[in-house]
């Protein structure tokens, strides 16, 4: 999953969680989802880190690309 886009489907705040939406074998995926930064509602974003089988880490999609 790791590199994989997501999309916000409930708000991510720093220091907590909140949930994305992930392609996984073209079905989409609702998991929860943790990040350094707050990410509003839509946002696209991308996996970072896999912390379980149901939690990932993410980063906003713009801050990614600009590595």
């Amino acid at each position: 999953l790791v590199g994989q886009q997501a999309r916000v489907v409930t708000p991510v705040r720093a220091g907590g969680t909140g949930e994305v939406l992930v392609r996984l074998g073209g079905q989409p995926v609702k998991l929860s989802a943790t990040a350094d930064h707050d990410l509003a509602l839509g946002a696209d974003s991308v996996v970072i880190a896999v912390e379980s089988a149901t939690r990932v880490r993410v980063e906003s999609a713009a801050t990614f690309w600009k590595r």
